[in-house]
C-alpha cells in the first residue's frame, strides 16, 4: 500500500472518516441547489443500485454546494456509468 503525502490521507483513512469505500463513487457536480437525496438516488438507480447519496453543504451558510456523491454497491457498477456517460 502506498503511503499518502504529508497532509494527505490515505485511502483506509477516507474510507474510514467517509464511511464508505471511494471506488464504489461518483463525484456529481453542478447538482442545482434544491435537489433532494431523493431524486438523486432515481436518477442514478436507472443505471445500478445506490447505495447511499450524499449532498454537500456548506457548513457556514447551510446551503448546498452543488455537489455530490453517489455510492453504489459495487465498483464496477461505478466505473460502469462513468464509462457510458464519458461514452467510451
Amino acid at each position: 500500500m502506498l503511503k499518502s503525502k504529508p497532509g494527505q490521507l490515505s485511502n483506509s483513512e477516507i474510507r474510514s472518516k467517509l464511511g464508505f469505500r471511494i471506488n464504489d463513487c461518483i463525484l456529481v457536480e453542478n447538482v442545482p441547489q434544491y435537489t433532494s437525496v431523493r431524486k438523486l438516488r432515481d436518477i442514478f438507480d436507472e443505471y445500478a443500485r445506490v447505495k447511499n447519496v450524499n449532498i454537500f453543504v456548506d457548513p457556514s451558510t447551510g446551503k448546498e454546494v452543488g455537489v455530490a456523491v453517489v455510492c453504489f454497491h459495487h465498483e464496477k457498477e461505478a466505473q460502469e456509468i462513468i464509462v457510458k456517460r464519458l461514452k467510451f
